[in-house]
């Protein structure tokens, strides 16, 4: 099933810091070895947060953006993800931002969005928003993200 990282997940990966990292690295290896699709925002967002909140080098940040797209697909948004977000941000008072990735991740085939930002799994307009941190959604996630041999 062609999946879809948020940019919370990329940050947990990269960051030891986070509570989540082991989780979220495990996310990112699994990924590696499924059909994941980013959309390019996630790694603009990415580099904000890993330089700002993080307080992380530039150059150690674009490295890591580098490591990322060559494990993935990698999407840019168009004309029409635009409009498709502009819907969602009216029709659900979603984040522009966030309505963005959902509008480009579904465009490019995904099913499903691995986020933390919303609890337990929801849906919007066929593309599933799934917390991989949840315990219980620990069989579906298993569904959309194979674990990997380590």
């Amino acid at each position: 099933m062609r999946m879809t990282l948020d940019t919370n997940v990329l940050v947990y990966a990269f960051s030891e810091r986070e509570s989540n990292h082991s989780a979220a690295a495990d996310l990112l290896r699994r990924a590696a070895n499924s059909d994941c699709v980013q959309p390019i925002q996630t790694f603009g967002e990415f580099l904000h947060v890993v330089t700002r909140k993080h307080r992380c080098p530039v150059e150690e940040a674009v490295e890591a953006v580098s490591r990322f797209r060559a494990i993935v697909d990698v999407t840019a948004a168009d004309e029409r993800d635009f409009d498709e977000a502009l819907r969602i941000c009216v029709r659900h008072r979603a984040a522009f931002w966030d309505a963005l990735i959902w509008a480009t991740a579904r465009r490019a085939g995904s099913r499903a969005i691995l986020t933390e930002d919303l609890p337990g799994v929801a849906d919007l307009d066929g593309l599933a928003f799934v917390n991989p941190f949840d315990p219980g959604n620990e069989r579906l996630l298993r569904m959309i993200l194979p674990a990997v041999e380590h």
